[in-house]
């Protein structure tokens, strides 16, 4: 009896491994379909970003396709649109932009392009003809396209030399001028103003390798001297005359309402309907805003006497 009950105790145990192992696997399973979907939603979202990714690139190459085509007939005015053209298409990747078979149309719009910029250099420079000092927003002009050519592009400019032999040209013309309006400025007077102003606005416009030309900037620096003190000795004498005119009104250009006088220093004081005052000292002379109290009033011939405390 005692063995049969742990046999059958064994076999119990037997059972509940069995039950577990089955359990086990069951669990498994549903596990394994979890990660199924899982994977399989993964795939399905990855697919649509790939997609998405796709459709925008294809979005981007044909958008790039379209504008080559719209070039059409090249002129100076099509330059900003090749040129963002050309960064459009240099932007898209190379698996991109082997698919845009145009390209060679847009190369060749380069080209043209960039003839016609050199073309137009060219005949700038041709257009300056005789140098004058009047020919220099001309040869501004010229050297400032050639300039703003590529150096593939300067290549191309056969008559640079032209261009060089017109700027020397115009730069020792605007020397002599130089020289010249320096020249002109004569004996410096107190009316040389505008002699001296205008050859000195022609000296600061030079550059410096032609400034180095005038050969009398000695007498340009000497005469701007001398001007200034001209000038100094001109404004102090007519401060002091304004002065001296202004100390000089008469106490008659204003209704006078009194008249005092101060026996210690011989000067008058003179109170006016405006409420102002002037005090005249014992020479003549006007000092504005005179102040002091009266202790002692007398009248003599008419005249209003007045004593005051300083």
């Amino acid at each position: 009896m005692r063995l049969s009950l742990k046999r059958m105790g064994s076999l119990a145990v037997v059972a509940a491994l069995a039950l577990c192992l089955a359990g086990c696997a069951k669990a498994d399973e549903q596990t394994q379909a979890v990660i199924d979907r899982i994977d399989a939603r993964a795939d399905e979202q990855t697919q649509a970003v790939i997609d998405r990714i796709d459709a925008k690139a294809d979005e981007q190459t044909q958008a790039v396709i379209d504008r080559i085509d719209a070039i059409g007939e090249v002129t100076l005015g099509s330059k900003a649109d090749i040129e963002s053209i050309r960064k459009d298409y240099d932007k898209l990747p190379d698996d991109q932009a082997k698919f845009v078979e145009n390209a060679d149309v847009l190369e060749s719009a380069e080209s043209e392009l960039s003839a016609l910029e050199v073309s137009q250099c060219s005949e700038a420079i041709d257009a300056i003809g005789e140098v004058t000092l009047d020919s220099e927003a001309d040869v501004e002009s010229a050297r400032i396209g050639y300039d703003k050519l590529t150096a593939d592009q300067k290549e191309s400019v056969e008559n640079l030399d032209v261009l060089e032999l017109a700027e020397s040209k115009l730069s020792s013309l605007k020397v002599n001028r130089c020289v010249e309006s320096i020249d002109a400025i004569g004996e410096v007077t107190t009316d040389s103003r505008d002699a001296v102003d205008a050859a000195y606005l022609c000296f600061v416009g030079l550059t410096s390798e032609e400034r180095e030309l005038v050969t009398n900037k000695a007498t340009l620096d000497g005469a701007r001297e001398t001007l200034r003190t001209l000038e100094a000795g001109t404004k102090k004498t007519a401060s002091s005359s304004k002065s001296y005119s202004s100390s000089k009104k008469s106490p008659s250009t204003k209704e006078e309402t009194g008249r005092y006088y101060d026996p210690k220093t011989g000067g008058t004081l003179y109170t006016y309907s405006d409420g102002t005052e002037e005090y005249t000292d014992g020479w003549g002379n006007a000092v504005r805003g005179k102040n002091g109290k009266a202790d002692e009033y007398t009248t003599d011939g008419g005249e209003t006497w007045h004593k005051y405390k300083d």
